[in-house]
Order: structure tokens, then C-alpha cells, then sequence
């Protein structure tokens, strides 16, 4: 842990966690599930736990968590994470788990640089450029209009809004048990518009490991017939072995591979990284892979092995301001993921507004993340699915 994050124990020698609640924030057409951390000092500390996979077993595994921690020094973060090994195996291989665990580490984190008065990306490392360009992850937005024309109009719209780039998760029809390519076709339609739209080379293609090999040699052959993609990610099917995965990457250089969004354990991301299938964009969350300053550490690998950092974070503000100051305290070198066009009026649910201008989110010197939920929407949108006091 960095040294910086003991020091508010100096400025609140005597503070201690009283109360916790998880949240689950309902606005149209979204859901997030949020861990807000309160102290007898008055200071809050906010945390995400969206896609886990399972809503309620990572509230379960998060509350469990919590009641240990009352009355505990939130400033002695690595004591209080400590507490979260008694969970033995399988819940420390258990995705719901980490993902819980994760946001109980974010919400620490918060206390103690609002404690601090400092900016989260202070505690975490060295960078200095707080302006984090976005991309658009376009799925978020086309859930329920999965026609070509709009996967183009809506790439449109965030390009001419200024994200650096798009990302489009066309394959709807495809699972890895299918063998006929002619199954391709309304994903090739969805992306030959996209890319009619704004150019290729401003289009990522997130796969979401629905192809078996074969389909994905076909896939390959049909974008060697057009211009390159900004990525491809997660292409093959969860369970192929990394020797094939690398085996295959190799037949086709000229493409860019993004990978390691489901990482939750550091030793995972080192393998990955160590590997034959290490990708070219390195792309963990951080509602995930945890601690936060292991998270810093790790991404610090992965540029010495060669990758590039981009954070996966198609989910709400509160992950999306984690992220971004990681992104700041690492320098990362890609644009970040933002869900665009999800939600209505997303930036008024917190305060203050979520500072996203010109395709870039714009991290300020706020202690903290630098936000927090509105009152008035947690009143309108929020249910209070766990809580406790001392």
C-alpha cells in the first residue's frame, strides 16, 4: 500500500466506520449497485459493485464483509481488507466475491482521500494529466435497437461529441456452437454501417467470446477485406487454452487484440500477462481486480510487458470516476470506456455533475473521487438493498 494513505489516520486519529448501506440506483434503462461507507468523522466513501453476474450474492458477500469492518480504522486499509481473507476458497475464486470485496476497497479508498483532502489519483501514483479521453461503448445505449442504422447513428453522434473512438459488440446471433458462417451476416451489417459511418480505423469490436475457431478464421478473412479495426476483443470462446489463443493472434498481426476485462485476481493477470495470449490492450476493471493499489501495480506490468492500458468500465459514475483516476495515477495510454448514450441525464446523478466534456472526463482536485449520489437521486432512484450501524 502507499505510504500516503496513513496519513489521514494523523488528521482523524480517532475516526471509525459506523454504518454502511448498498444501493441499488435504478435510473431509466440502467441499474448500478453502489456501497456508500460512513464514519463517526462524517466522512462518507463511495464504492461500485455493478456486473458481478449475480446482484444479489455480491450484495450478500458485500454485507458480510461490512458487518466486520464496524468500528474498525477505515485509514488501515490493508487491515480492513485483511478481514476478507477469512472468506476462504472457492469465494476468493468466486467472481461475485471479488467484485464485492473490490467495491469495499473503493469505498476505503474514497474515506481516506476525502480524509486527506486530496484527489484519489494523489494515493495511487505519479501521473499528472487529469484530462482521461473516453470511448464510446455503444451497447449500453442499443439494447433495445440493434438495427445497423443505429449502431451508425449513434457512432455518429459520439464521434461528433468528441470520443476518440467507438466500440461496437455486434455478434448478437453468434455462439461458439454454431458452425455455419452465414450466421456473421447481421453482425457484418451492423459493422460495415458502423464503419460507413465514421471509418474502421475509429471502431473497436467487442467479440464477448462468442466464436469457436473456425468462425473466427472466417471472421478474420472477412476483415482482412476491409480496413483495420482500432481492437478486436475477446474474440474466442472463454475455455480455449491460451497456447491456442496465442497460436491463432499470431496468423494475423496486423490486428490489434484487447483482453482481461474478467480478471479479479492478481495472480490471473499476471499469468495473462506472462502468457502466450497477453494482449496488446490491457483492459482490467476495477470493480474487479483489487486492491486498488495492486490494480496500479499490475498496470505498471503490463506496460513494462509490452501491453497498453485501457480500463474496461461500461458501468456507472461512481466505477467511472475510480477509473478515471487510475487512469491518472498511471498514465494510462488508451482512452477509457464509457457507456454512452445509457442513461438519460446520467451526469445530474451525482454531485457534483459528472465532468464529462469535449469526449474526456475532466478529474478535478476534489478530495475524493470528487463526487457522490444526489439526494435526489438516490430519492427518485435508489432502493437500499443491506445496511448496517454500530
Amino acid at each position: 500500500m502507499h505510504a500516503e494513505s496513513s496519513k489521514a489516520a494523523s488528521r482523524n486519529p480517532h475516526m471509525k466506520l459506523n454504518g454502511y448501506k448498498i444501493i441499488r440506483l435504478t435510473p431509466p434503462r440502467d441499474a448500478f449497485i453502489m456501497i456508500m461507507l460512513e464514519t463517526d468523522a462524517g466522512i462518507s466513501g463511495w464504492g461500485e459493485i455493478t456486473g458481478s453476474g449475480h446482484d444479489g450474492a455480491a450484495v450478500l458477500f458485500a454485507d458480510e464483509a461490512l458487518k466486520t469492518m464496524l468500528g474498525r480504522d477505515p485509514t488501515k486499509i490493508g487491515d480492513c481488507m485483511a478481514d476478507l481473507m477469512r472468506f476462504k476458497a472457492p469465494p476468493l475464486r468466486d467472481h461475485c466475491a471479488m467484485t464485492a470485496f473490490s467495491g469495499v476497497g473503493q469505498a476505503l479508498w474514497d474515506i481516506n482521500a476525502r480524509a486527506q483532502e486530496k484527489p484519489l489519483y494523489r494515493l495511487l501514483g505519479e501521473g499528472d494529466e487529469t484530462v482521461v479521453p473516453l470511448y464510446a461503448n455503444l451497447n449500453r445505449g442499443l439494447l433495445r435497437d440493434r438495427r445497423p442504422e443505429a449502431f451508425a447513428d449513434h457512432a455518429e453522434r459520439a464521434i461528433s461529441e468528441g470520443f476518440r473512438f467507438v466500440k461496437a459488440t455486434p455478434f448478437d446471433e453468434l455462439t461458439p456452437a454454431h458452425t455455419d458462417p452465414c450466421v456473421l451476416q447481421p453482425a457484418l451489417k451492423r459493422l460495415e454501417a458502423t464503419s460507413k459511418a465514421v471509418g474502421a480505423q475509429k471502431v473497436a469490436v467487442d467479440c464477448h467470446w462468442r466464436f469457436n475457431l473456425a468462425l473466427a478464421e472466417a471472421f478474420l478473412s472477412w476483415t482482412e477485406r476491409h480496413p483495420p479495426f482500432y481492437w478486436l476483443e475477446d474474440l474466442l470462446e472463454m475455455d480455449t487454452p491460451d497456447a491456442a489463443v496465442g497460436e491463432f493472434r499470431a496468423r494475423f498481426p496486423g490486428v490489434c487484440w484487447a483482453g482481461g476485462e474478467t480478471l479479479d485476481h492478481p495472480a490471473e493477470a499476471k499469468s495473462l500477462l506472462d502468457g502466450p495470449a497477453r494482449p496488446d490492450i490491457f483492459m482490467p476493471d476495477v470493480k474487479y481486480l483489487w486492491p486498488l493499489d495492486t490494480l496500479s501495480d499490475l498496470l505498471s506490468y503490463a506496460r513494462k510487458r509490452g501491453s497498453r492500458l485501457s480500463l474496461h468500465n461500461p458501468s456507472g459514475p461512481i466505477s467511472t470516476a475510480f477509473s478515471a483516476h487510475v487512469c491518472v495515477a498511471s498514465a494510462a495510454e488508451e482512452p477509457l470506456e464509457f457507456a454512452f448514450a445509457a442513461v438519460e441525464n446520467r451526469s445530474g446523478l451525482v454531485g457534483p455533475d459528472e465532468p464529462i466534456a469535449s469526449g474526456a472526463y475532466h478529474v478535478s482536485e476534489k478530495p475524493g473521487i470528487g463526487i457522490s449520489p444526489t439526494l435526489a437521486a438516490l430519492e427518485n432512484f435508489g432502493e437500499i438493498l443491506a445496511k448496517g450501524a454500530l
